[in-house]
């Protein structure tokens, strides 16, 4: 997976250490339950906690650089997680053979809500160790997600656009996934990345809210083709048939 010079330059030390803890936090599918998959019906949701995108913006000044940021709010104007669960409903298709379907499919609008809404409020805030590399006991019951038996978690722990007087405008992510065994909480699969693309024809933030966020909308799309794709090494965990 291509990863974008603006994190190893504007993100030097959150990098590192995700880079140094990958291997702690990764786990992957083990052989024996790849067979068990191909006929089950996985759930996916993605989570956006915070529902905000990070504008970080460096710019040249006499004395040297001088970094902005600012958030901005896509709550109720932008939601970013069906695009995300329909690309990974096709993912768990293609590598496990199994027929998944966005958790939201599964459930009321108004109960698919508050379950999203209590997840996120739990896990905002917190590290990502705490809240994404722990166990998950009570987080997902089986009576809340009745004739579920596995559920795919993508969560989007940070969501940031980044431009300057020397760096190119890029779109990122940081993504967390999880593939949990609802009946007791283990999580089958784990890994977590960071992605980015770059952003063609922005010349200011105020560019990506133009057109219903046409722009942003667009490079989204192609991150999520990127960090999804057939060659991502997000995915290595979740072996093939």
């Amino acid at each position: 997976m291509r990863r974008c010079g603006w994190f190893s330059t504007a993100l030097p030390g959150i990098l590192l250490v995700l880079v140094a803890g990958c291997a702690g936090f990764r786990k992957g599918l083990e052989p024996e339950d790849v067979p068990s998959m191909a006929e089950q019906r996985p759930a996916v949701v993605v989570l956006v906690p915070g529902r905000n995108i990070r504008l970080s913006e460096s710019i040249l000044k006499v004395y040297g650089f001088q970094n902005q940021v600012r958030h901005y709010s896509i709550n109720g104007i932008w939601d970013p997680a069906p695009a995300m669960e329909s690309a990974m409903v096709d993912v768990l298709s293609a590598r496990l053979g199994c027929r998944a379907t966005p958790l939201r499919a599964s459930m009321s609008p108004q109960a698919f809500v508050q379950l999203v809404s209590r997840r996120e409020r739990e896990i905002y805030g917190r590290t990502e160790d705490d809240a994404l590399g722990r166990p998950l006991e009570g987080a997902y019951s089986p009576q809340e997600l009745p004739g579920l038996d596995y559920l795919v978690e993508l969560t989007i722990g940070k969501f940031v656009v980044g431009g300057g007087t020397l760096q190119r405008n890029t779109l990122g992510v940081f993504l967390c996934g999880r593939l949990i065994r609802l009946s007791d909480g283990v999580v089958l699969w784990r890994d977590r990345t960071i992605v980015g693309v770059r952003i063609e024809g922005m010349e200011t933030f105020a560019d990506l809210e133009k057109n219903d966020l046409a722009l942003l909308k667009a490079h989204f799309s192609k991150l999520v083709d990127e960090v999804l794709g057939p060659d991502s090494s997000f995915l290595a965990g979740l072996r093939t048939r």
